[in-house]
């Protein structure tokens, strides 16, 4: 680990045992860094908007205004529903959070270091680039206009923009991307960041430890092993895959199939997309909310549950029994065979850093005595070797800072050959890197484990799932010959500028999920 982001790590954690930090106090050390994800994070006059992009991404709506953010591991059950309390969604974290009026909010961070750092690093960059605009925009006469500006005028909203790109040190398309995500409060925003440029106050709960995130994680794992065993009679095979709550459904599903004519007619698909997965991508627009209705309709009578988040991990299941699922109606790709008894798998959202650790470990404590025969991690990370949708296949995974080595036991049960005809750009024969925050790392750093180690990629979850898996075959939870499955799609390319997660994969994200999720469902599916 480079000794700047050693530095900053210990900052933050030196600021959680005093439970109180502003985050002015942290950019000196954040800047340092020199982040692959922040790449003008020190240009002083130019404000780095796919930076700004990525991060607002990842902070609640609203956060410009905020000057105080409180740091619970866990919310009382009662809280939500309190008058006075309003609960905010984050669009790339599902972090519970809810504002107490317009200067203060709660923010549940439940598993620790991982995601206090996340958290962070997060309002550093936020506060480097507010920074920026607030010095850019007081040196000439733009803001006076924009004060001025009272909406409903395109043809003078559309010159303020271009003005703004200019002065911001930016261009026009960057602008446009930040008003595609604020719309209409843009040029408001960028008044009040100005006005009122934010100097966030984090402050910790004094109860603030991973205990309480613990209690409701064992409450949610088992909740979810007792619905696995009314559907195991027989001791038959369970596969657990961590992965997104859609595509694995869409394939075994009868619905597309059920309604394919009529989504494929819907619109066109673009050019790039697989002639396989054209269906799921119209599938997203053509779904309407008596659709959906329909289509849990469909789910419920062919085995296909989900599970809640009745403990407010972030974490939603799907219990799918292949015993009830037409195997007509799948995804032709899956090549269906027969088989004795028919599994059932056990999907999950992803979790978050060591979040992972703390649900696989509770899940594989309360299946022991199953036949949990796979655990399959298919999730997004960030590519050194490819480029963005391009997959990668680990031989085994490195912790950032400490080299820790973790094997997968057994081998990744993944191979470039399963992956044949589904995929192009795949990638194996290496390791992937598990970091402790996303934006925790810059260029040199990743050339080192590149050409070093000769890394794939980074990502957050992988080792945590690992560390779980090994306790439990040692501890005997998990018969010998599990296997375990473990593949990711390249969402971002931190050493390529303008490659970020802050731009939209568009559609190169698309034909890699289906084809790393067909992928496994093959190798699942012809377990005996």
């Amino acid at each position: 680990m480079s000794q700047s982001i050693h530095n900053f790590e210990i900052l933050v954690r030196h600021g959680a045992i005093l439970g109180s930090f502003l985050i002015d106090d942290f950019l000196a050390g954040y800047r340092a860094i020199h982040p692959s994800l922040h790449r003008f994070c020190n240009v002083e006059d130019m404000v780095d908007v796919d930076a700004l992009l990525y991060v607002l991404a990842r902070l609640p709506d609203g956060i410009h205004l905020v000057r105080e953010i409180m740091v619970q591991s866990d919310i009382p059950d009662k809280v939500p529903g309190l008058e006075g309390l309003q609960e905010v969604s984050v669009e790339s974290r599902r972090r519970a959070t809810y504002l107490l009026g317009p200067e203060r909010m709660v923010i549940v961070a439940r598993e620790g270091v991982t995601e206090l750092l996340d958290l962070v690093t997060l309002l550093s960059a936020f506060e480097v680039e507010s920074r920026k605009i607030e010095r850019l925009l007081k040196k000439g006469d733009l803001l006076e206009d924009l004060r001025g500006f009272a909406g409903g005028d395109q043809a003078a909203e559309n010159r303020l923009l271009v003005r703004l790109a200019f002065e911001l040190g930016t261009t026009d398309d960057q602008i446009m991307a930040l008003h595609e995500l604020w719309g209409k409060n843009t040029l408001s925003r960028i008044v009040a960041l100005t006005d009122r440029p934010p100097h966030l106050r984090v402050r910790l709960h004094r109860d603030y430890c991973l205990q309480s995130a613990l209690d409701r994680s064992r409450n949610w794992a088992h909740r979810l092993a007792r619905d696995v065993a009314e559907h195991t009679a027989g001791r038959r095979q369970i596969h657990l895959m961590s992965s997104n709550t859609h595509s694995t459904v869409n394939l075994l599903s009868p619905f597309p199939r059920q309604y394919q004519a009529e989504i494929l007619a819907s619109g066109e698909a673009p050019a790039d997309v697989h002639p396989d997965n054209r269906i799921y991508y119209l599938m997203k627009k053509w779904l309407t909310p008596e659709r959906l209705q329909e289509q849990a309709r469909v789910h419920a009578e062919c085995g296909i549950y989900t599970l809640t988040d009745l403990d407010r991990v972030g974490v939603t299941a799907q219990l799918i029994d292949l015993d009830r699922i037409p195997r007509a109606g799948c995804d032709p790709r899956l090549c269906l065979g027969d088989w004795d008894e028919p599994p059932v798998l056990v999907n999950f959202d992803y979790a978050f850093g060591d979040q992972a650790g703390v649900v696989g470990e509770q899940l594989f404590r309360e299946l022991a005595g199953h036949r949990v025969r796979s655990l399959s991690i298919m999730g997004k990370a960030g590519s050194l070797v490819g480029a963005r949708g391009s997959l990668m296949l680990p031989s085994y995974l490195i912790r950032e800072g400490t080299d820790d080595v973790y094997d997968i036991p057994g081998g990744n049960w993944l191979s470039c050959a399963d992956l044949e005809g589904l995929a192009e750009g795949v990638h194996d024969s290496g390791p992937v890197l598990t970091v402790l925050g996303t934006i925790l790392q810059n260029d040199e750093l990743l050339r080192s484990y590149r050409d070093d180690w000769k890394a794939l990629g980074l990502e957050m979850e992988g080792i945590p799932y690992l560390r779980a898996v090994h306790q439990a075959l040692k501890l005997g939870l998990l018969e010998a010959d599990m296997r375990v499955a473990i593949g990711y799609y390249a969402s971002d390319a931190p050493l390529v500028p303008g490659e970020s997660l802050a731009r939209s994969l568009s559609t190169r994200g698309l034909d890699a999920t289906y084809g790393l999720n067909v992928a496994i469902l093959r190798k699942i599916l012809a377990l005996k």
